[in-house]
């Protein structure tokens, strides 16, 4: 009896396991920490901004980013460097209707 028993014990603690640590990476997951370990180090996600501005110092004329920056920098109220960003986007694509909009966004 005891060797029928083996197998459905081990499996029921393995499932368990299993279980608690679903439950543990959900309750992170949906607690939305903007801090997070990663490989034993701490990281915080940068916000959007921040995000492209470090990516475009990388990739300066990348025109959807430029375009999502200044999205980002109306929203929060910083229509200057909206401004300056529409500016860098215009030198490359001078006839966007986009740029036009977000333009008179701003106005």
């Amino acid at each position: 009896m005891a060797k029928k028993e083996f197998p459905f014990i081990l499996i029921s603690l393995f499932l368990v396991f299993l279980l608690t640590i679903s439950y543990l990476n959900l309750k992170v997951y949906f607690e939305g920490n903007k801090e997070t370990k990663v490989l034993s180090a701490e990281y915080e996600k940068p916000s959007e901004e921040e995000f492209w501005v470090n990516y475009l110092e990388s990739n300066p004329n990348y025109f959807p980013g430029l375009i999502e920056l200044a999205k980002i920098q109306i929203a929060n109220s910083k229509y200057d460097r909206a401004l300056q960003t529409l500016l860098k986007a215009k030198s490359i694509d001078p006839n966007s209707d986009i740029i036009e909009e977000l333009e008179e966004e701003i106005k």
